[in-house]
C-alpha cells in the first residue's frame, strides 16, 4: 500500500507538466460561452460592462427613453430577450437605428414626410410650422421636421391663421402662402381646402375654375408669369 501511494504522488508532476502548454480556458472540459448569442461588435449605444443573463453574455443594448413604453426620461439597457420580445418598447420606433448614444428612432415613410404615432401615420411638418401653434412638449422632432404628439392633428383653419396649408413641401408638410396674395378657404373641410388668388380674377365655383390646391394655384401663377414674359418680348 505504501509503495502505491508514493508512485501516485510521483505521477502528479508529470501529468501537470504535460498540460502546462495548453491555456486553461482552451481545455475541452471547461464550459465555454456560445458566441452566437453575444453582440459581435459593441461601441456607442451598448452597455459593455453589463451582464445579460438571458444570453449568457456581457453587453446590453441601450434603448432610448423615447422609444420605451411608457416613455422615460432615461435610456435603458435591455437584455436580448426583452428586445426580441419588444417588452416595454414602443412599436412606433425602430430600435435598430442608432439615435445619438442609444437605439430607437421613430419610424417614418414616404421619404420622411410621414411618421408613425400610436401606430397611425401622421404628417411630418416642416421646421418652424408647429412651433407657431403648440407648446414644446406637444412637439417631437424627427429627421425631416416635427410631428404633433396628439391624437388630433392640425386643422386647416388653425394652420391658415399663419398662412400655412397642410400640403407636401419637399420632404415635409406645411407650405406658407402670403396673406396679401392668397386667401385660404377652409369652409369645405380639411380634405377640400381651396386657395383663392387675391388678384382681382374671378375664380368661382359657378365657373368651376377655382384652384383647389396650392399646386393648382402655383400652376396658374406660372402660366400668368409666362404670359407676362411673352408680352415683354
Amino acid at each position: 500500500m505504501k509503495q502505491k501511494f508514493i508512485l501516485s504522488l510521483m505521477l502528479i508532476p508529470f501529468a501537470t507538466a504535460s498540460h502546462a502548454a495548453i491555456n486553461w480556458w482552451e481545455q475541452a472540459t471547461v464550459c465555454r460561452l456560445d458566441p452566437s448569442k453575444c453582440y459581435s461588435n459593441m461601441g456607442i449605444g451598448y452597455a459593455i460592462d453589463e451582464w445579460d443573463s438571458d444570453a449568457d453574455c456581457r453587453g446590453k443594448k441601450i434603448i432610448c427613453g423615447a422609444a420605451l413604453k411608457p416613455q422615460s426620461d432615461n435610456d435603458w439597457s435591455m437584455s436580448k430577450y426583452d428586445i426580441k420580445s419588444r417588452n416595454g418598447i414602443n412599436p412606433d420606433f425602430d430600435i435598430d437605428v442608432l439615435n445619438g448614444t442609444c437605439f430607437g428612432a421613430r419610424k417614418t415613410v414616404s421619404n420622411g414626410s410621414q411618421a408613425y404615432y400610436n401606430n397611425v401615420l401622421v404628417n411630418v411638418f416642416c421646421p418652424g410650422v408647429l412651433e407657431n401653434f403648440y407648446d414644446y412638449d406637444e412637439i417631437e422632432n424627427v429627421e425631416t421636421g416635427s410631428i404633433l404628439t396628439k391624437s388630433e392633428q392640425p386643422r386647416c383653419d388653425k394652420l391658415a391663421t399663419y398662412g400655412y396649408v397642410n400640403v407636401k413641401n419637399g420632404r415635409c408638410y406645411g407650405k406658407q402662402y402670403s396673406e396679401s396674395e392668397y386667401y385660404i378657404d377652409c369652409s369645405r373641410g380639411d380634405n377640400d381646402v381651396r386657395l383663392v388668388i387675391l388678384n382681382g380674377a374671378e375664380y368661382t365655383d359657378h365657373n368651376d375654375n377655382s384652384p383647389r390646391t396650392p399646386n393648382d394655384a402655383d400652376a396658374i401663377f406660372d402660366e400668368m408669369l409666362k404670359i407676362a414674359a411673352d408680352l415683354r418680348k
